[in-house]
């Protein structure tokens, strides 16, 4: 289910032909995809959660955005 909703994330993401994805969204994409095969690795629940939460990734990523992706990603989940 990790790898199909990625895969989803990534395709709703590109918006016109031969679109390019920038690189540090090819970069977690890629980094996710391993992650997402193990469910014991620590950021399993944090990149499940974005995932779940974010239907399409933001393909324009400038410094700040980078920030906000990275926050959103990694700690926008709460542990209960």
């Amino acid at each position: 289910m990790g790898l199909r909703l990625l895969m989803n994330s990534v395709q709703n993401s590109i918006e016109e032909p031969w679109q390019r994805i920038p690189s540090v969204i090819a970069l977690f994409a890629a980094e996710a995809s391993c992650v997402l095969l193990d469910s014991s690795h620590d950021h399993y629940a944090a990149i499940s959660t974005f995932l779940i939460q974010s239907s399409k990734f933001n393909m324009k990523v400038n410094i700040c955005g980078l920030e906000i992706f990275f926050h959103e990603a990694f700690f926008s989940f709460s542990f209960t």
